[in-house]
């Protein structure tokens, strides 16, 4: 009788504990076949190589390479002679230390009213941040970008010092843009909710294409889109 008391306990304990493992082997399956499949897609490799030919072209030389790479440089120049980040005791990610690094001294208080849009300074892009900048606003908020005001300070600094202080980040990654990608990064190490936009999805890289994109062909599916996620998250009455 013990035994079949212990048995009611324990064979429901045995079957969770296989249907953890089933489930997990099932997910690390997928994730492998997901990287496999990212690693042997040949029309990507294609695409990656024609960017990287163009990426030297457009980095020839210094002057170009600092023109192109300004937000990762800034960065760089702003940790130099900061020996204590390479000691153990300080392998932890500490946000006040980054913030200080880069020109701000405390962490700005979030304004529930902006949003920050994250996207290339580049004409090419200017209807698409219009549109964005129309659905935001009639949303109920304010919409600002990195150009958008007289800079005081270092441009990096006024970019992450917005992204810091705005209720809600919009990362516009049409065109691949570095600085893009590194403030978009910034954005996720700050716990910032962002929205990512993209024109494409034919070339999304593989370390952000699980997250939530909208994605677009024309500037009305863009407004489309961008509305319904403000409708259904954070539209005021």
């Amino acid at each position: 009788m013990e035994i079949l008391e212990l048995s009611k306990y324990v064979f429901p304990i045995i079957s969770l504990v296989i249907l953890l493992i089933v489930y997990f082997n099932i997910k690390v399956n997928n994730l492998s076949k997901k990287y496999e499949d990212y690693k042997n897609d040949e029309f990507r490799q294609s695409i990656e190589k024609q960017i990287t030919s163009l990426t030297k072209e457009l980095t020839v030389n210094e002057s170009r390479f600092n023109n192109i790479n300004h937000l990762i440089n800034d960065a760089q120049v702003s940790s130099i002679g900061n020996k204590e980040k390479y000691t153990t005791k300080n392998s932890s990610i500490n946000t006040a230390l980054f913030l200080k690094n880069i020109g701000l001294s405390d962490v700005p208080l979030v304004d529930d009213e902006q949003v920050f849009v994250l996207t290339p300074f580049n004409e090419e892009y200017q209807e698409q941040y219009n549109a964005i900048r129309e659905v935001v606003t009639s949303s109920g908020f304010n919409c600002t970008r990195g150009d958008d005001s007289n800079l005081s300070s270092n441009i990096l600094t006024h970019i992450i010092k917005q992204i810091a202080k705005s209720r809600v980040v919009i990362a516009n990654i049409s065109g691949r843009n570095p600085n893009v990608f590194y403030e978009l990064g910034i954005a996720h190490a700050l716990g910032k909710p962002v929205v990512i936009v993209s024109e494409s999805l034919a070339d999304i890289p593989f370390d952000i294409n699980n997250s939530r994109i909208l994605a677009f062909q024309e500037i009305d599916e863009l407004k489309r889109e961008l509305r319904i996620w403000f409708t259904k998250t954070l539209a005021k009455a």
